[in-house]
């Protein structure tokens, strides 16, 4: 079962307070537990929550947990050797371990579940991703802004263009005023005169 993508995105937004100048237990333990407050704030149904590996031990200092069908999984958030949030988990079955529960809390100004946002969405347990549907509509929106590139550098092309074709222009103007006013200055050089008027 992979990790609802949903919940990697919450975690990446807590990925800049990772604490890598001091990375205890304890400090990593904090982190992932704000990252599990905020999963349950935002989806109190969803069955998130966090590990012991067994009654007497701390707490995960890396996982979430799901509990689902009388099954819990656990995700670890955080690569041990990049220290960052992973970007897609594959889940551990650790029905001999237990599930925490943890008291949603909101760190990040986020909306208040059932106040117009979507319904939580866990992943399934057969470990199957998004739909179809979900594809199609994530590729075409990114069809749709690769064509919006493709005109704002068209665009830009023009403009460099045009752009280039006026410093060519104003360079032409520029060097003829330098020869008008070099003519003007030059010893012996008389302006010319015009029909004499009054004979």
């Amino acid at each position: 079962m992979k990790l609802d993508p949903r919940v990697v995105a919450i975690a990446k937004q807590f990925e800049p307070g990772l604490p890598l100048a001091n990375w205890t237990d304890d400090n990593r333990r904090a982190w992932v537990m704000q990252v599990i407050e905020q999963v349950v704030f935002r989806f109190p149904d969803g069955g998130w929550g966090a590990k012991r590996s067994g009654p007497r031990r701390p707490v995960s200092r890396d996982a979430i947990a799901l509990k689902r069908d009388g099954h819990v999984w656990a995700f670890d958030l955080v690569s041990a050797s990049t220290k960052r949030v992973n970007n897609t988990v594959e889940g551990v079955l650790i029905d001999d371990q237990v599930f925490v529960q943890v008291a949603g809390k909101d760190h990040l100004g986020m909306p208040t579940p059932g106040a117009g946002v979507d319904a939580p969405r866990s992943p399934a347990a057969d470990g199957e991703g998004p739909s179809l549907a979900d594809d199609a509509a994530i590729i075409n929106g990114l069809r749709a802004i690769a064509t919006a590139l493709s005109d704002v550098t068209a665009r830009l092309a023009r403009l460099e263009e045009a752009s280039s074709a006026c410093r060519s222009d104003l360079e032409a103007v520029k060097k003829s005023l330098e020869q008008i006013a070099a003519a003007g200055a030059a010893p012996g050089t008389e302006a010319p005169r015009g029909p004499v008027r009054g004979t």
